[in-house]
């Protein structure tokens, strides 16, 4: 009960503080590797994009274009502005989740926890472009105090692109 081949994968910690691996598999079934033990979580071309964080849970875009979290037993969505094209998650040292959305009008926010396994606040970090979005690629990651932080290059008016930290 193992996926055939990996296409893609994010790592993070299981609830008890140990490393676990979300994967896409090539088939396009979607897995979880806890403690050397594989689990299928998605049957095939469900899950679109991923990024694993702390306490066991996963956050991804369905084939709904919708960003939903997997809190290690239940998916559940989360509200966002509109579809999301792409995202990255981080657990922060409060073990809050920051999850940083493109979204498919290329505006990039971010869906910040209140407190650890409570609801989402959406911030607007960027506009989106008329034909373009200003966001290209994004990385989320923590800062010197241990708060969500996120680096993403930028697209200027005149098409040349800039690395920002925290846009």
């Amino acid at each position: 009960n193992t996926p055939g081949g990996i296409a893609s994968f994010s790592a993070g910690h299981d609830a008890h503080g140990n490393p676990d691996v979300f994967a896409l598999a090539s088939d396009g079934t979607f897995w979880r590797d806890d403690a050397g033990i594989w689990t299928k979580l998605r049957g095939a071309h469900i899950v679109q994009s991923f990024a694993a964080v702390d306490g066991g849970r996963v956050y991804a875009i369905l084939n709904d274009n919708l960003l939903h979290e997997y809190n290690g037993s239940t998916w559940s969505s989360i509200p966002t502005a509109t579809t999301v094209k792409s995202l990255d998650a981080v657990t922060d040292t409060s073990n809050r989740d920051t999850v940083f959305v493109k979204e498919s009008d290329g505006s990039f926010w971010d869906e910040v926890q209140f407190d650890p396994g409570s609801g989402f606040q959406e911030d607007k970090l960027a506009n989106g472009g008329k034909s373009i979005s200003r966001v290209s690629t994004f990385s989320a990651g923590l800062n010197a105090q241990g708060n969500a932080d996120v680096y993403a290059i930028l697209r200027t008016t005149y098409g040349t692109t800039t690395l920002e930290k925290n846009i």
